[in-house]
Parts: structure tokens; C-alpha cells; sequence
């Protein structure tokens, strides 16, 4: 506890604590980011990694920087600092719209890469999450109005064909720009949510969020999307659906147990989990009813 509490005690590494929690990130763009020196950044994420705080996560010749997501007093403690930190702080919010404009230039290129740039990609993964929860989603979906994030064009195809209404919930100007091209191309209408936008007044009765392409998914990324799903829901009726990845969840104690826990925790009580699988990939869907609103 002594440790955690003397990693957190500078405004430097609280910084940087809340620009890994926002993605997985390296030292030379926390260093650009931060208007510091590698060696400086170097020396703080080794404190807060000793702490316990932060882990390493090595992608080939790239090592990255997240949270950590065993259960205990240093995850207890980050999610306490990332909830009180300012985001309006100048030198915090210079350094995440830097990062931003990384995470979002590197989609770009990838969509470019891949030749996706059309719009949600149809893949067997997304025909399998569609196939085990189609049942239950339609049941959910029939003349409501659902509020969407996920880049599985098979979901998506079965909300637009079953919901009153759908509306995307995008994180920059370019993801809108490529939906609208593949609306307009496939004949459907989609309504846009900009993220930390104004919920619009009526709310949602549905909220359905999986992992996106682009996104990196830690534990506090993924009670953020919990807390949404209540933040953005009509009332205490609404219907919460969110995929994990279940490789997020392998470092704690029981993971079933302990994505119900975020669940509650955030005000919605988890109805049931549906483990699935294909080609390696691990997903856990959580289903749910929002028990408290605010």
C-alpha cells in the first residue's frame, strides 16, 4: 500500500497512469505526448510498474504500457485516481488529444491497409456472436431503440432489420464519415452519437457495445462502457448487452464472477453470460437489466 501511495504521489505519474488507461501506449509517444524525455517517462512507468499499478506487455519489438486487472488494493486505488482526475487539466488533456490523434491516424492506415474503408466488415467471428445471441438480441431489439458501438457487420445488420431506431455510437468525425458512405451504398438509416456527446432527451432501451477494432479493452475501459450503458439508457428498464474479451478477464480470480461484480457495481444487474469462441478469439457476453438510474 506504502508503494502505490508513494508511485501516485506526482502529477507526472498520475498523467501518465490516466494516458495508459485510455489505451495501450509506448514510451516514445508518452514521451512526445507529455513534452518529457523517453528516459524520464522510462523512469516513472518503472515506479508505477513496481507498484504494481502498471504491467508490460510486450507486442513483438514493441512493449506497452496498461493497467494492471488483478483484484487488490493497486487496481482499487486506479480506478479511485482515474475517476477524480481533472480532464480538463492542460497539461493531461494536451497529452490525450496527442495520443488521440495517433490512435486515430493509425486507423486510418489499417482501414486503408485492409481496404475496409466501406464501412463494418462482415467476418466469422462477428456470424458466430451473431448466431448464439441472435435469439435473445432480437427478443431485446423488436421496435426499440438501441444505441450500438461494434464493428460486426452481422450485428449490425440485425439490429437496423429489427430495431425502431439505431444510432452508432462513434468516437471521431472519420468513423461517421465512413458509416454514413456504407448507409447511404447499403440503403439504411443510422442516427450518430459523437461519444461524451448529450445523451439525446428520450434515452435508449437497448445498449449494445463490443470490442472495437481500433479500441483497446482494459478493465477500466470496460466498466467505463457499463457506465455509459446506464448513463444512456431511457430508465431503469433498459437492456444492456457487452461483449468482453474474455483474455482481458484471465488475470483475475474467476472471471464470470468478476465481470458480474462490474456489473453491479455500475448499476446493472447481469442476467446471464454467454461464453464465445471461434478461431482462437474469446468473448464473453454479458446481458443485463439496468437496476439503478440515475
Amino acid at each position: 500500500m506504502a508503494g502505490c501511495l508513494r508511485a501516485v504521489a506526482d502529477p507526472v505519474r498520475l498523467r501518465l497512469l490516466r494516458l495508459c488507461a485510455d489505451r495501450p501506449t509506448n514510451v516514445t509517444e508518452l514521451a512526445v505526448a507529455t513534452r518529457d524525455s523517453e528516459p524520464n517517462v522510462s523512469r516513472h512507468l518503472k515506479q508505477l510498474a513496481q507498484a504494481g499499478l502498471l504491467r508490460r506487455l510486450r507486442l513483438g519489438q514493441r512493449v506497452e504500457y496498461v493497467p494492471v486487472v488483478t483484484p487488490g488494493f493497486a487496481t482499487n486505488l486506479l480506478v479511485l485516481l482515474l475517476e477524480g482526475l481533472d480532464p480538463n487539466e492542460p497539461g493531461l488533456s494536451e497529452a490525450r488529444a496527442y495520443l488521440r490523434s495517433i490512435h486515430v491516424d493509425s486507423r486510418s492506415l489499417r482501414l486503408q491497409r485492409h481496404k475496409i474503408n466501406t464501412g463494418p466488415v462482415a467476418s466469422h467471428l462477428g456470424r458466430n456472436v451473431r448466431s448464439i445471441i441472435e435469439s435473445d438480441l432480437l427478443r431485446d431489439a423488436a421496435g426499440r431503440t438501441v444505441l450500438v458501438s461494434t464493428d460486426y457487420l452481422e450485428v449490425l445488420e440485425l439490429l437496423l432489420r429489427t430495431a425502431a431506431n439505431v444510432t452508432v455510437l462513434i468516437t471521431a468525425p472519420s468513423e461517421r464519415q465512413v458509416l454514413q458512405q456504407w448507409a447511404l451504398e447499403s440503403g439504411v438509416s443510422i442516427g450518430y452519437l459523437m461519444y461524451g456527446e448529450t445523451m439525446p432527451e428520450m434515452g435508449f432501451d437497448v445498449f449494445f457495445a463490443s470490442p472495437r477494432n481500433h479500441e483497446s479493452q482494459n478493465l477500466v475501459s470496460l466498466k467505463g462502457t457499463v457506465t455509459s450503458a446506464r448513463r444512456y439508457a431511457k430508465n431503469t428498464a433498459g437492456i444492456v448487452w457487452i461483449l468482453a474479451d474474455y483474455e482481458l478477464l484471465e488475470g483475475v480470480i474467476a472471471p464470470p464472477t468478476h465481470l458480474r461484480h462490474i456489473f453491479s457495481e455500475q448499476g446493472v444487474e447481469c442476467l446471464s453470460l454467454i461464453p464465445i469462441e471461434i478461431h482462437g478469439t474469446h468473448l464473453l457476453a454479458a446481458y443485463g437489466r439496468i437496476s439503478e438510474f440515475q
